[in-house]
């Protein structure tokens, strides 16, 4: 993890595209690792003045938005390519998201939903998803402190074996242009 950071950082500065930036990190961790590691990664890159969220996803649990106005959930799961560091040369799709208030986006790795109770059920997406609608006009902080105690209520304490990693972002306010279609000024 510590390897793939520093690849990252040093693409990230050179201000590629993200698609390419991606497809650099891939070519250099097939060359500096072994082969049997690979990574998956969700990268993005949030543009706060525009609300856009611009992003690849290489294998990794694609983000949920929630959209508090509909009540849909969606996958962020449009774009990226396949695992990284597993093959050199794989070309990476990079998809925009525009965000809105009253939107939230909820990323997490597999612990997540891959945690276990006694019985060896899995947490699952769909009770990962019902946690978000029921507590989606909670602040971001105390949404998450809510999943996470909905999975250690779910697992009984039962030993995991995997991370519980959650971010999330909750898109609030308005802008002059989301009323009326002009100049973006904050309200």
């Amino acid at each position: 993890m510590a390897t793939l950071r520093a690849m990252l950082r040093t693409q990230v500065e050179n201000n590629h595209p993200i698609e390419e930036t991606i497809f650099l990190v891939n070519n250099t961790l097939v060359k500096e690792t072994p082969s049997n590691k690979f990574v998956t990664l969700f990268y993005g890159v949030l543009d706060v003045a525009k609300r856009e969220l611009t992003y690849v996803n290489a294998g990794h649990n694609p983000p949920l938005l929630y959209d508090h106005n509909t009540g849909e959930i969606k996958e962020l799961a449009d774009a990226g390519g396949l695992i990284i560091g597993f093959r050199d040369n794989l070309k990476f799709e990079a998809a925009r998201q525009r965000l809105r208030p009253g939107q939230l986006l909820v990323f997490f790795t597999d612990g997540v939903t891959e945690a276990q109770n006694p019985c060896e059920e899995l947490f699952g997406q769909e009770r990962l998803r019902a946690v978000i609608r029921e507590q989606a006009d909670k602040d971001a902080r105390t949404l998450m402190e809510r999943i996470y105690q909905a999975v250690k209520d779910f697992t009984q304490d039962h030993p995991q074996s995997d991370d519980l990693t959650m971010i999330i972002l909750k898109i609030e306010g308005t802008r002059r242009s989301d009323i009326e279609g002009t100049k973006d000024d904050e309200r």
